[in-house]
């Protein structure tokens, strides 16, 4: 069975010779119906002593609705870590036998001190790799305090161990690391969540279930690797790459499951010297699928070629949309680095509004409809700058929405927040709502 339709489409239909680097986006339409596979999840939860009191307890009641919600079809495995990393729960199919065993473990968890991201990481990820393309949920309230703590040690970790597995991060307060746990959750194919202090832990563990129960399956990754006179100058990726020295990019994420539900990665080539009108092939694009729970995996290679005529096409609407918003989305990281840097953060968000503008103007896109949402933020995130009420995981919470097409509003920090839920994180409520008002989950 086809998991994947996939090609590759280029911005501008023909460039002219003068040109130096263009667009192209890979168009990926996944075949497998939702209801085909299970879910398989790890939660891992940090209980370093940051995380005593409310946190954790709600931490902790979050996690029993997630198992109450999983069916006997769903895995589910339990890490918790401080200093130390711990199993608790071995990956078990979710029947009654593993709802009461999960249940039991996540009464009996107790907080300690001291926060091992990186064996926590290590440890879920190959977890999850064994249940066959599964997901991970890892919780936490701080910074790496023991084991390895170097950012571009962490990130490779979680790349060479990610595998067919992905990776969501939830940060949870104000003092956390919130460049480290987006960039995490970008190299493993996930995204990066922000909870609040007293913040909805049911909420956002419940909208990533109905995420991962409604449109994922396993991990897509997609290779860019560019032909010999060309590199690869753009791809949406949020932690810091090596295409100059490696000459290609890999891009991985959650797989949509429902069909007719398209993805669209972009990425930029570029080359030093003028292209002759024709065809010229500029890169090599490889896509691989799984579906979880099964061995079946699909590979694509599709290649890249660069029209060159002696006056530029149309514009693909499409490509470019996608665009804006990943740029949008690279412009809001790099705030999110530079954030004691108020006025230089102002002067970087209203460059990025601008090139924007003319960039979906140019393709003909309306301003008012299609990339709406990504210039209200834009133009919100610059207010918080200049209030002085911007911080780093606000902003990359902000990143990750432009670059899923979230939507977003002007207004205060909190209704910001607020704004970027996900359709999901909302799904997440009306099924938490649903549980509290079960007898049986009364009775717990």
């Amino acid at each position: 069975m086809s998991l994947l339709d996939a090609e590759v489409v280029p911005e501008i239909e023909g460039l002219g010779i003068s040109d130096r680097r263009a667009w192209f986006a890979v168009r990926l339409r996944p075949q497998v119906a939702a209801s085909e596979v299970g879910v398989r999840l790890v939660l891992t939860l940090d209980r370093s002593s940051s995380m005593a009191g409310h946190e954790f307890t709600q931490a902790r009641a979050a996690a029993r609705v997630l198992v109450h919600l999983l069916s006997a079809e769903d895995e589910l495995a339990l890490v918790v870590f401080d200093e130390q990393v711990h199993v608790a729960l071995t990956p078990r199919a979710m029947d009654e036998a593993g709802k009461a065993a999960a249940t039991a473990v996540l009464a009996g968890l107790t907080t300690g001190r001291g926060t091992a991201l990186f064996d926590a990481a290590k440890v879920s990820l190959a977890l999850a790799g064994e249940l066959r393309h599964g997901h991970v949920i890892l919780i936490t309230d701080g910074f790496p305090f023991s084991g390895i703590t170097d950012l571009g040690q962490l990130l490779e970790m979680t790349r060479t161990t990610a595998g067919a597995a992905t990776l969501t991060t939830i940060g949870v307060g104000s003092d956390l690391d919130g460049a480290l746990l987006c960039s995490m959750a970008g190299v493993a194919g996930g995204r990066f969540l922000h909870l609040e202090e007293h913040g909805d832990f049911v909420m956002t563990l419940g909208g990533e279930l109905a995420t991962v129960q409604d449109a994922v399956t396993g991990k897509l990754e997609c290779e860019v690797r560019s032909a010999q006179g060309f590199s690869i100058a753009t791809m949406p990726h949020y932690a810091p790459s090596r295409a100059g020295e490696s000459g290609s990019l890999r891009n991985a994420m959650l797989a949509p499951v429902v069909e007719s539900v398209e993805v669209v990665v972009p990425f930029e080539l570029e080359w030093d010297s003028a292209l002759g009108p024709g065809e010229h092939r500029a890169a090599l694009v490889t896509v691989n699928v799984g579906a979880p729970g099964a061995a079946a995996t699909q590979v694509l290679e599709l290649p890249v070629r660069v029209v060159v005529g002696r006056a530029r096409g149309a514009m693909n609407g499409t490509v470019t949309r996608a665009v804006c918003e990943i740029m949008a989305g690279r412009a809001l990281h790099q705030a999110a680095l530079g954030e004691d840097q108020p006025l230089m953060c102002v002067r970087l968000l209203a460059d990025a509004a601008g090139w924007v503008r003319g960039r979906a103007s140019a393709a003909g896109l309306d301003l008012r409809g299609d990339l709406a949402p990504t210039l209200r933020l834009l133009d919100a995130t610059q207010g918080l700058f200049q209030a002085g009420r911007a911080d780093a995981p606000l902003l990359h919470a902000c990143a990750e929405g432009v670059a899923k097409r979230y939507d977003a509003s002007i207004g205060s920090k909190v209704s910001l927040m607020e704004d970027l839920r996900t359709d999901g994180q909302r799904k997440g409520s009306l099924m938490a709502s649903r549980v509290d008002s079960d007898p049986g989950r009364r009775r717990e």
